[in-house]
């Protein structure tokens, strides 16, 4: 009987410190590490759901990063990485897929140093942005866009723009959980040229495969943020259910889901190791 209490004892302790440094590891490393994620996508196998298209008028290469969540466990600090990477790599285009700072009702810093860091990224040929839920405020929808116009960034809500040195068509979708996302916006979508697409939520890709669109950028479910068997999909947030990290391929129109920098609600990552994402169409 005392064996078996000793053993029970000894297998108990060694599956709350197994536990604590898991979540030592989730809540203090995790989250402050940083990957370069880069993808290489051929041109000819970007055929807009089976239509014929035309592409980019030349090679291009898009950083891509999302969910910052400012004011909740990351800060502006933290963002000199991001700012290092992104800018060493000389992208011609940066594309943020929204949720800037956590709540922006009660963030406490200062919203012009938001914009005066955002500022020193550096594209080529533009830095475009669309909202993600948590860059709706209860004192007014245009807080998020300032603070991003102040840094550099054309904000798209549900509108387009016309990039002719790469024949690039950068399309951005309104967030579609608070906001008013309308994919119909694709509706202008030309099969003449390259369409990208930024639009918060993933799971709008089924909707966006009506139109031409190449290739659709998202966040919202940062890669899952803590990934565990059985817990992971119960916490997955509403249109991102289905689309959740990764390269996506759909009849030649793509979709790639970044895991985001940040984190919400809780102050861990796990398995889901923050990104930046370098996209390179050739």
């Amino acid at each position: 009987m005392f064996k078996l209490i000793k053993f029970v004892f000894k297998t108990a302790l060694t599956l709350i410190i197994i536990l604590a440094l898991v979540f030592v590891y989730a809540h203090i490393i995790e989250p402050f590490k940083l990957d370069a994620n880069e993808i290489n996508l051929a041109a000819d196998d970007i055929t807009a759901s089976g239509k014929s298209v035309s592409g980019a008028s030349r090679p291009f290469t898009i950083a891509l990063f999302g969910d910052t969540h400012f004011g909740f466990y990351y800060d502006l600090e933290h963002f000199e990485e991001v700012i290092e990477m992104i800018n060493e790599k000389s992208p011609d285009i940066i594309v943020f897929t929204g949720d800037l700072i956590d709540d922006l009702n009660t963030y406490e810093g200062d919203k012009a140093e938001v914009s005066a860091v955002l500022s020193r990224l550096q594209a080529k040929y533009g830095k475009f942005a669309v909202y993600g839920n948590h860059d709706y405020s209860k004192t007014g929808n245009p807080v998020y866009a300032d603070i991003m116009e102040a840094g550099g960034f054309t904000v798209l809500e549900n509108e387009y723009f016309y990039i002719p040195e790469l024949n690039v068509t950068m399309y951005g979708i309104d967030d579609c959980l608070i906001g008013n996302g309308d994919p119909s916006v694709l509706l202008a979508s030309s099969v003449y040229t390259f369409n990208l697409v930024a639009c918060h939520e993933p799971d709008i890709f089924d909707e966006a495969l009506d139109y031409n669109v190449s290739l659709m950028l998202s966040g919202h479910t940062h890669g899952g943020q803590v990934r565990l068997p059985f817990f992971t999909s119960q916490f997955l947030p509403t249109h991102g259910e289905k689309y959740v990290s990764g390269l996506f391929d759909k009849n030649g129109s793509f979709l790639f889901v970044t895991k985001g920098i940040g984190t919400t609600k809780l102050p861990l990552r796990f398995g889901a190791v923050p990104e930046v994402a370098f996209i390179a169409i050739d």
